[in-house]
Parts: structure tokens; C-alpha cells; sequence
């Protein structure tokens, strides 16, 4: 039912192979999916440390490698879920990376924090790897009382998800939770959210670059930034809050689909009237343009 990797240490699990499989199909049937769940960094429990003699100094961590082969779990993965009880670190991080081979699971979440501690989590998708989520995908769950940081940086191989792609405010100003696609394809059926609207603190940002495609459709609320150069996106942009910044000083991202403007920021830097020395959006479908929507021209680079 639970498998935990650094819960209350630190651990790392290398999969070059085989089959890897957390839970049962059959419990799906009877309780919910989050009734499994593989941990990876971090993870509350009833115990504390003295009760397994760990320093307190030692943090909690855990690294899951994918290389090959199967991982099946029949629930959730959770990478770096800050806990709640005395005795634990300030943060507890763990790493999730797949360069080959097919991890299969419902929801993955990653960096959620608990009510003090703050949990701070990677993966990467590289090489020939293949995610599955028959649910959804939340980067990034703070609290007011505790910030959380998630990554997630594709390269490569291919992401699909049945459900929603959340990307949350991190709860705190210097560093944005982050889904960047800088290579292979992520699909969300159920669309992207940039920005909850949940928090007034912290960034969300989904960046769609160097030959990287995205396909869904994307949300983008306060807090929340899309940009990036040399990308795709294959669905509809519809921005109520938040910032939209195509380019990289300069570049032009990609919208196949329609793009409304119903509020928040359009930046766009120029550093001459050529096309190839400013940001552009080169959208196919049609652009709608609000009365709450902010251009914001810069001029020169920074």
C-alpha cells in the first residue's frame, strides 16, 4: 500500500529494468487512489526521529531514477511532501527522474508542504521515458504557513495526462514553481492551470521552449507566468491574471489555437522593428483582446 524512499533519512532507488509495481489494481476497486501512494523525500508519519535514532542534522531526502523498465503504482507518487510532526527538518526534497523506460500511476504531486514544513521537489523527463497519469498533476502545493518548490523540466521522451496539469503559486517571491517543456511532448487532456488564485504569494510559471510542445489548453490566473521561445503550444491561451511573455530577448512562441486577452500582462521586449529582434506570438486561430488586459513594451533587452 505505502512505499516511502528518504522518509526519514535519506534513500535512492535506481530501476534500470523489470517491473516495479507499488499496490494493487484491486484496490482501485475498493478504496481510492490515494489510498496508494509512493513517497518519494520526506512523508508524515506517527513516529518521529528518535524513535529510529536519526540526527536531526540529516535532512530528508529521496531520489527514485527511472533508466528502464516498468513502474506501475496503483495510486499517487508524491515527491518531497513536507510533514507535520516535531523532529523532522526544515525541508524535505526529493528527486524524480525518468530517462527511459514507462512509469505508469494516477496522480503525481510534487513539492506539497505541510503546515510549518516546506517541501521542495524535481523531476525531469529525458531520453526516451514515458509518464503516464490517469489523474492529475499538481506542481507545487504551499500553505500560507510554508512555501513549497516544485520543478518539472522535460527534455524528452513524452507526458500524458488524463486530467489537469495544476501548476501552484510557491508562496514565495525568489523562486516560481516551474513546468518547463524544452523538448518531447507533454498532452493534458484536461487542460493547464498557471496560478490558482489561491495564494498571493509566490510565482507559477509554464515555459514552452526549444522545439517543445505542449499540448492542452492553458489557464493562466494571478500569479502566473507562460513564456517561452521556439515552442508549441497546441490548444487555446486564455490569460485572467498573470503575465504572458513570449520570446527570450527575442523569440516567438507558438499558439496553434485561439488566444484571449480577458486580463492581467502581455509583455513584449523589441530591440529593433526587424522580426527577428523582438517577441512574437504567431497565433493560427483568432485573438481576443480585453478591457482588463495590460501591453507592457519593452524596449531594448534586459
Amino acid at each position: 500500500r505505502y512505499e516511502h524512499i528518504g522518509k526519514q533519512g535519506s534513500g535512492t532507488f535506481n530501476q534500470s529494468g523489470g517491473e516495479h509495481v507499488v499496490g494493487r489494481y484491486e484496490y482501485n476497486l475498493v478504496y481510492s487512489p490515494s489510498y496508494v501512494r509512493l513517497s518519494i523525500g520526506g512523508g508524515s508519519s506517527e513516529y518521529n526521529r528518535e524513535d529510529y535514532d536519526i540526527p536531526e542534522a540529516e535532512q530528508c531526502f529521496g531520489e527514485y531514477n527511472l533508466s528502464g523498465g516498468q513502474l506501475t503504482v496503483y495510486g499517487s507518487v508524491a515527491v518531497a511532501n513536507g510533514s507535520d510532526y516535531s523532529g523532522y527538518n526544515e525541508c524535505d526534497l526529493g528527486y524524480f527522474n525518468l530517462s527511459g523506460g514507462t512509469a505508469s500511476m494516477h496522480d503525481l504531486i510534487i513539492g506539497e508542504s505541510g503546515d510549518s514544513v516546506s517541501g521542495e521537489g524535481y523531476v525531469t523527463v529525458s531520453g526516451t521515458a514515458q509518464l503516464n497519469l490517469s489523474g492529475s498533476m499538481r506542481v507545487g502545493v504551499a500553505t500560507e504557513s510554508a512555501p513549497a518548490i516544485a520543478d518539472v523540466e522535460q527534455t524528452g521522451g513524452e507526458v500524458i495526462v488524463d486530467g489537469i496539469i495544476q501548476i501552484g503559486e510557491s508562496g514565495s517571491d525568489e523562486q516560481a514553481n516551474a513546468y518547463r517543456v524544452m523538448g518531447g511532448q507533454t498532452t493534458a487532456l484536461g487542460g493547464v492551470e498557471v496560478g490558482t488564485d489561491l495564494m498571493n504569494s509566490g510565482l507559477a510559471e509554464l515555459m514552452v521552449a526549444s522545439g517543445g510542445i505542449l499540448n492542452a489548453d492553458v489557464s493562466v490566473k494571478s500569479q502566473g507566468l507562460v513564456t517561452g521561445s521556439g515552442g508549441s503550444i497546441i490548444g487555446n491561451i486564455t490569460l485572467d491574471g498573470g503575465m504572458l511573455a513570449p520570446g527570450n530577448s527575442p523569440g516567438t512562441l507558438t499558439v496553434d489555437g485561439d488566444l484571449y486577452l480577458n486580463s492581467g500582462i502581455l509583455q513584449l521586449e523589441a530591440d529593433s522593428l526587424l522580426p527577428e529582434d523582438r517577441d512574437m506570438l504567431d497565433v493560427s486561430g483568432t485573438v481576443f483582446f480585453g478591457d482588463g488586459l495590460l501591453v507592457d513594451l519593452v524596449f531594448g533587452y534586459d
